[in-house]
């Protein structure tokens, strides 16, 4: 560094500051300049500041330091200018025996299939949303129509319809609705046990909510949850639905002056993970886990194949 021999009102030489501030001083240099600052405060404070500047130079000359941040706003910008794909939804209602339900599909599959008041709700939303075309088509819709109908028929059991999921509202729910949709024809799960089922036996009323704004009734059959006592409660179709849909599955009622209740007694127990039933006071369900208990109907035990009676009560060899 080329010395600049300045001299400061206190009589010591500025460019010994400005080499100890750039650290190009040497030891004996480096100790004159401490030795002084000891009993100068006006280089001492003037010392401070040659360094401060040496640390914004530095960050300056340091091109790591502004790569980043430039960097992100260069993917930023790119990923606004790049235009976003259109969703476009096709839409129409449906008279059928449990009143009007509406349908809506993607290009990746149904995305919508649930009752007027919620429907209504769901599609003005959509609307107003960038990136989403909403549109009726009837014609669209026409084979998921008639394949509802055979299902409330009871000509079929499962409506194996391809799902577009983004419309669900998080990732919670998603593993909800995917819990739920494996829950056999003819059977049903409590809330608790969903919620077991899922890692969280904490949060039932979570499990509730989720279930409550479930865009696709009747295919995620959210119908076949109930109480932890068999009660029949919490369903975003009604009550009325609910009994209708479960009696259409073979599940027994009752009424009772609390409610209407899953008549527990004429229902087998399955095992959900292990695909075994029992009869409801098997000795074996002691060790049944609450998120593994499924309340089966004669007609379920029938359809599901895969389940195989207990071999400590024999539940095959009289019906419940």
């Amino acid at each position: 560094m080329k010395q600049r021999r300045t001299s400061l009102p206190c009589g010591f030489q500025e460019d010994a500051l400005i080499a100890a501030a750039l650290d190009e001083a040497d030891t004996t240099l480096q100790q004159a300049v401490h030795l002084h600052i000891r009993s100068c405060q006006g280089c001492c404070d003037l010392l401070v500041r040659y360094r401060s500047l040496q640390q914004v130079f530095t960050t300056l000359q340091d091109t790591r330091s502004c790569e980043e941040p430039l960097h992100r706003a260069q993917e930023r910008l790119t990923h606004l200018l790049v235009r976003q794909p259109v969703v476009h939804l096709a839409y129409h209602w449906f008279s059928t025996a449990l009143g009007m339900l509406c349908i809506a599909k993607s290009a990746q599959g149904v995305s919508l299939l649930t009752w007027e008041t919620q429907a209504t709700q769901v599609l003005s939303t959509l609307g107003k949303e960038a990136g989403v075309e909403v549109h009726e088509d009837a014609a669209a819709l026409q084979t998921f129509l008639s394949e509802l109908q055979a299902y409330l028929a009871g000509t079929c059991e499962c409506l194996p319809w391809p799902l577009d999921e983004r419309f669900m509202r998080s990732a919670f729910q998603r593993d909800v609705l995917t819990l739920t949709a494996a829950i056999p024809y003819g059977a049903v799960m409590s809330y608790q046990g969903l919620a077991a089922a899922l890692g969280q036996p904490k949060a039932v009323r979570a499990v509730a909510q989720a279930l409550r704004h479930n865009p696709l009734a009747i295919v995620v059959p959210c119908h076949r949850v109930i109480g932890q006592t068999g009660h029949l409660t919490g369903y975003a179709g009604g009550l009325e639905r609910k009994c209708t849909l479960l009696t259409h599955e073979g599940i027994p009622l009752l009424t009772r002056p609390g409610g209407v209740f899953v008549n527990r007694e004429r229902m087998y127990v399955g095992w959900r993970t292990d695909r075994a039933y029992c009869k409801p006071h098997c000795p074996a369900l002691v060790h049944l886990a609450p998120g593994d208990r499924l309340l089966m109907s004669p007609r379920a035990i029938a359809t599901q194949r895969d389940f195989v009676p207990c071999d400590m009560c024999h539940p095959e060899e009289l019906s419940v």
